[in-house]
C-alpha cells in the first residue's frame, strides 16, 4: 500500500501543474497499481473475511470490491489471469449486475437522461443559451 500511495502522489506520474503531460507508460503504470490493489482485496478476502463478518462489514466490502470491479472491468486495467484467485465472486458481481440491468426499475434509471446538476435545474432549449 505505501508502494501505490507513493506512486499516486509522485508528481511525475501524476502532474498536477496544468500542461505538464502524464508519462508515456501512464497506462502500464496503472496497470500495476489496480493490479496490486487486487492484490490486496485477495489477500482481505482469504484471509481476513471471518473477521470482517465479525465486524458486520462485509456489505462495505463487497460495495467496495465490486466498484473496484466494474472499474477495472470497464477500463481493462487488470488481465482475467490476475483476477483468478477472486473469479468466483467477480463471475457473481457481474452475473448480479447484468440481472439488475434488466429489471424494469433499473430501466427507468438507467434510460433517464443525466441530470444537469442540482435538482430542479432545466437545460436549456436547443439553440438557446443562457
Amino acid at each position: 500500500m505505501t508502494w501505490v500511495e507513493n506512486q499516486l502522489n509522485n508528481e511525475k506520474i501524476f502532474p498536477c501543474a496544468f500542461g505538464v503531460p502524464f508519462p508515456k507508460n501512464f497506462m502500464n503504470i496503472i496497470k500495476v497499481i489496480f493490479k496490486r490493489l487486487f492484490r490486496v482485496y485477495a489477500h482481505i478476502y482469504h484471509t481476513h473475511f471471518q473477521h470482517i463478518m465479525l465486524l458486520s462489514a462485509e456489505t462495505h466490502l463487497n460495495t467496495c470490491f465490486k466498484h473496484f470491479i466494474y472499474f477495472i472491468d470497464q477500463f481493462t486495467l487488470v488481465d482475467a489471469k490476475e483476477l483468478a484467485p477472486l473469479a468466483e465472486l467477480i463471475q457473481q458481481f457481474k452475473e448480479r449486475k447484468i440481472e439488475a440491468e434488466k429489471s424494469p426499475t433499473m430501466k427507468k434509471f438507467y434510460n433517464q437522461p443525466p441530470s444537469g446538476g442540482s435538482s430542479g435545474s432545466q437545460q436549456p432549449p436547443p439553440g438557446k443559451a443562457y
